[in-house]
């Protein structure tokens, strides 16, 4: 027994040696805040204030912790969700801006915060608010990833609401912003990921000759990646019926990314496509 006791001990001080024990708590720590949110994240209504506080008060120990690290980063953005789950709007929003403040260096972080700070103005009705705080994301942080979510995310605010004339401006603005991060960043990541978002939203206004041609393109230039084969496939099998093109850009995924899950859908659609033509 006292063995076990003294590599129990000789464990424990190699984590604290390590720093272990630290991430360790950190997580375990974590773990149960986000044991104690879920249930309240998951109300389609918010539900008793005790159990928000109750998960609230688990993130906070999470922060107190290290306040700079990225277990406080994840606990104070879900206790903003969990702020805005209560409908205390505020408490959202300071929540938010302590992120931007906290941490000075991390643009990732300061979008997905200011993000979320737009959504609580949504939320609570204050659409022109909200357009404030996207637009300080697209002209501040435009090489986050956050960013090339928000023109789409605009657009398709309108589409929920039904204002037709909105939207359509909203998809060009759109279109028109990651155009220019393409010419503002060429050969990156960030061109590449506004590419994307281009045949996302051809894709989301039923366009897919645009669609296709923008893949093609980027196919001229670069190789096309196993997902953006399928999805060129799908668009010219399912939408613009040009079989032989379809079974092409299949063939094509199959050998040239063969242990891939696209792969297999794509093997999977020529044998679905040649059991059909010999019927």
């Amino acid at each position: 027994m006292k063995q076990h006791v003294r590599a129990a001990i000789t464990v424990i001080l190699g984590m604290t040696v390590c720093g272990c024990g630290d991430q360790y708590i950190n997580e375990r720590l974590l773990w149960m805040a986000d044991r104690a949110a879920k249930p309240v994240l998951a109300r389609e209504a918010s539900g008793p204030s005790y159990l928000t506080n109750r998960a609230v008060a688990l993130y906070e120990k999470v922060i107190e912790r290290d306040k700079q690290s990225r277990y406080a980063l994840d606990a104070r953005l879900k206790i903003g969700k969990l702020y805005l789950k209560a409908q205390e709007y505020e408490r959202a929003r300071r929540i938010y801006d302590d992120v931007v403040a906290v941490y000075p260096d991390n643009k990732e972080a300061q979008a997905v915060a200011l993000f979320e700070k737009a959504v609580v103005y949504e939320e609570q009705g204050q659409w022109a608010q909200a357009l404030i705080v996207f637009n300080e994301i697209l002209q501040n942080y435009d090489q986050t990833l956050r960013s090339f979510t928000v023109p789409q995310y605009i657009a398709q605010y309108y589409v929920r609401q039904k204002d037709e004339p909105s939207a359509k401006k909203a998809y060009a603005l759109a279109v028109d912003y990651y155009e220019k991060i393409i010419g503002k960043y060429p050969n990156s990541k960030a061109a590449m990921t506004a590419e994307n978002f281009i045949i996302r939203i051809y894709m989301d206004l039923d366009k897919p000759a645009e669609a296709v041609a923008r893949l093609e393109k980027i196919g001229q230039t670069y190789r096309l990646g196993p997902d953006a084969l399928l999805v060129l496939a799908g668009l010219y099998q399912e939408k613009l019926h040009n079989t032989e093109k379809a079974r092409q850009t299949y063939q094509t995924l199959v050998q040239s990314y063969p242990e891939t899950p696209a792969a297999r859908a794509a093997q999977k659609k020529l044998g679905n496509n040649e059991a059909g033509a010999g019927q």
